[in-house]
């Protein structure tokens, strides 16, 4: 008898149990389904987000290869504006840039004001560039933005912001694939040479050869450039500054210096102006400079 009589006391306590547990269930069970929706709510939308991204992507790629087949830089910078987070959007954006130092280089002959305002510009768009999250993830994107900045700086005379930036491309290990740093380095090897400075400075002292308004693009007379520049006295005891480098230098671009200077014969700016051509950003084919 006792032994039935505890079997019955261990049943009773575990219906005991059982029915607590139940209750308990049942006074939270709107609270658990509640939990249980809200998680599958928070994957509904990570996977929507997901698509969305990946389908304005997509269409950032597609808006930037039509605005650079009709070269449309209005259509352009709206894709650098709308896709601004996006690969898409900083590569218009460094298209806008390089379309922005080629008027600049332009009109550095024919009105300086205007050459002025647009090497800002690119500058401007290139820094914008360097700093974005795509740049980055990309480091050829990197590159070409202090490529563009180097190049902008030194059109304007700004020599030491230009070294800084041809110095980071030229860095040792930097980049995994350095494809601009050869010709950083012949850059840097340019602007350490006293001429280019002393034609850097004659340059900027020269009215342009063109009237105010010219449009861009004009054909330039070369020829019409002074076979020399005015003539200084170098200060006392600085003979070797005025000697020039056996190799001269070559500015990034804005004019052909004069016959007989030391500074470089040839204008850059036509020559570097567009990417490379096995320059390609990871996310699609790499752009060019329209």
């Amino acid at each position: 008898m006792k032994t039935e009589r505890r079997h019955e006391l261990q049943t009773n306590a575990l219906a005991d149990r059982l029915g607590k547990s139940v209750e308990l269930i049942e006074q939270n069970y709107r609270a658990v389904v509640g939990v249980l929706v809200a998680l599958l709510i928070m994957v509904a939308v990570y996977f929507y987000i997901s698509g969305e991204r990946t389908a304005s992507r997509t269409q950032a790629w597609d808006r930037y290869f039509k605005a650079l087949n009709q070269n449309d830089m209005v259509d352009m910078m709206s894709v650098a504006d709308t896709y601004s987070d996006t690969a898409a959007g900083a590569w218009a954006r460094l298209t806008i840039a390089d379309q922005s130092f080629a008027q600049g280089v332009s009109q550095l002959l024919q009105n300086k004001a205007e050459a002025n305002d647009q090497l800002h510009r690119a500058i401007d768009a290139y820094d914008q560039v360097r700093k974005s999250a795509a740049a980055q993830q990309q480091p050829l994107l990197a590159q070409r933005a202090l490529w563009g900045l180097a190049r902008s700086h030194e059109s304007q005379n700004q020599l030491d912001k230009a070294r800084d930036a041809y110095a980071q491309l030229a860095e040792p290990g930097r980049w995994t694939d350095p494809i601009f740093a050869t010709e950083a380095q012949r850059r840097l090897k340019a602007l350490e040479q006293q001429s280019t400075k002393q034609f850097y400075d004659w340059f900027a002292r020269q009215e342009p050869l063109a009237p105010a308004g010219t449009p861009a693009g004009t054909k330039l007379d070369l020829e019409a450039l002074p076979d020399s520049p005015p003539p200084t006295s170098p200060p006392a005891g600085d003979n070797a500054a005025s000697q020039s480098s056996s190799e001269p230098a070559q500015p990034a671009g804005g004019a052909t210096p004069p016959a007989g200077e030391a500074a470089p014969t040839t204008s850059e700016a036509t020559q570097t102006a567009a990417a490379p051509a096995d320059a390609k950003p990871g996310e699609a084919p790499a752009p060019t400079t329209p």
